[in-house]
């Protein structure tokens, strides 16, 4: 079984089909997802990027938290009942930032 690794997504402006291809380009719901937005946007952006997103889930019937939790990294002050939020990306969880490693040739024999 393959450890799920963390897919990021960034996001600078509120476009929703853009949003919607950065998703089903990360595997939404195969893999934990990190979507940064840019610290750059107002906190009434923000929430609107929020929005957006739910709007992502909803419609495609899938659950922010289950199988794989979806992190909003936002440094701002930002609410939100569905989504974890985090300040910063020293925040997200190690498990999910582990990298493969190759095994040794030895060891792919068996």
């Amino acid at each position: 079984m393959k450890v799920p690794i963390i897919q990021n997504i960034e996001v600078s402006t509120l476009n929703k089909k853009t949003l919607l291809k950065a998703f089903v380009d990360a595997h939404i719901g195969e893999n934990p997802i990190s979507v940064q937005i840019s610290p750059g946007l107002s906190n009434h952006k923000a929430e609107e990027v929020l929005e957006a997103i739910d709007e992502i889930f909803t419609s495609l019937n899938i659950s922010p938290k289950i199988p794989y939790p979806l992190f909003i990294v936002y440094p701002h002050n930002i609410q939100s009942h569905q989504f974890v939020i985090l300040k910063s990306e020293k925040e997200l969880s190690k498990y999910y930032k582990l990298k493969q490693k190759n095994l040794r040739s030895a060891k792919q024999r068996f």
